[in-house]
């Protein structure tokens, strides 16, 4: 389930549930079965809180993804026991990359998902105008970044931030044919 939550009654993005619709064929495509996943949208201080008390960054930023789940499913399963070309998120091609049928899990391990996205509207829009792109765009953007985040993306490194990028252009063109 995926809820969007206002916080200090800041807007929240319209057409909602295409949203919810579009974020869970998402996670369903990399095999999440169980999905418990909460937007949250807030003003500039509150953001910039949370990056400050979180991550230690000042100032806002576009968002904040807090993983509460349990990180990979079943027992005995951890990031060693998958293999690296797995991780590398190479097996997603558009739509989506197989699962392995011998474990169950999606090519990053999760089957299952709990977290919260807390994402700054004016952020967003701001960086809709650096980037040439439209607020809502921008803001379908930001929604599927944080999903990909819960399901094994990083952005750590330029190649992995060329992968999630990868990755959600796959996701907004499948939002673009709904």
């Amino acid at each position: 389930m995926i809820s969007f939550v206002s916080v200090e009654e800041t807007p929240l993005p319209q057409g909602r549930r295409k949203l919810r619709q579009w974020l869970e064929r998402i996670a369903q495509g990399y095999g999440v079965e169980d999905l418990e996943l909460s937007y949250a949208f807030g003003p500039s201080e509150w953001m910039a809180d949370l990056n400050m008390r979180h991550l230690g960054h000042e100032g806002d930023t576009d968002i904040l993804t807090f993983d509460y789940g349990e990180r990979y499913s079943g027992e005995g399963h951890s990031r060693e026991g998958i293999s690296e070309e797995r991780n590398t998120g190479e097996l997603l091609t558009p739509p989506f990359g197989p699962s392995d049928p011998d474990r169950g899990l999606s090519p990053f391990g999760r089957v299952a998902i709990m977290g919260e996205c807390c994402i700054c509207p004016d952020r967003v829009a701001k960086q809709s105008a650096e980037w040439g792109s439209t607020p809502q765009e921008e803001m379908r953007r930001v929604l599927v970044h944080g999903l990909l985040h819960l399901v094994g993306y990083d952005d750590k490194n330029l190649e992995d931030q060329k992968r999630m990028r990868e990755a959600e252009d796959r996701a907004l063109a499948i939002f673009a044919s709904l």
